[in-house]
């Protein structure tokens, strides 16, 4: 039995947005560990997840960008490089918060603003 296209795309459309919404939930457990390790306050631990969630917003113009100029399915690939990446480099950087704010701040949150786009430009 073959399935066809338009329940693939739904299911394909679920997969990516809750991926990027997982992703962003998940550094509540690393900062959880963080703060008990006494790297910085819960404040500024919170403001570097919420950086992450932010560039949902804040970098849709350069992302429509990027779509239209690579397409959909190299936009998500490339998305998919700056999630994984942001993620295992900010396992390298927990002794530094400004090395937190890049690497699973603007790196992954790059990644989750851009495999969002994706999402909505695959539904429209």
């Amino acid at each position: 039995m073959r399935v066809s296209t338009p329940i693939l795309s739904i299911f394909d459309l679920a997969f990516t947005r809750s991926l990027s919404v997982g992703l962003i939930y998940s550094w509540g457990v690393i900062q959880a560990r963080l703060t008990a390790a006494h790297l910085a306050p819960d404040g500024v631990l919170s403001f570097v997840g919420s950086t992450a969630a932010s560039f949902i917003s804040f970098g849709a113009f350069v992302n429509a960008r990027i779509i239209r100029w690579l397409g959909t399915r190299n936009a998500a690939l490339l998305a998919c490089t700056f999630l994984g990446g942001g993620q295992l480099l900010s396992g390298w950087s927990t002794k530094s918060v400004g090395g937190l704010f890049v690497t699973n701040g603007v790196v992954m949150g790059f990644g989750i603003g851009l495999a969002f786009l994706v999402s909505d430009f695959k539904a429209g």
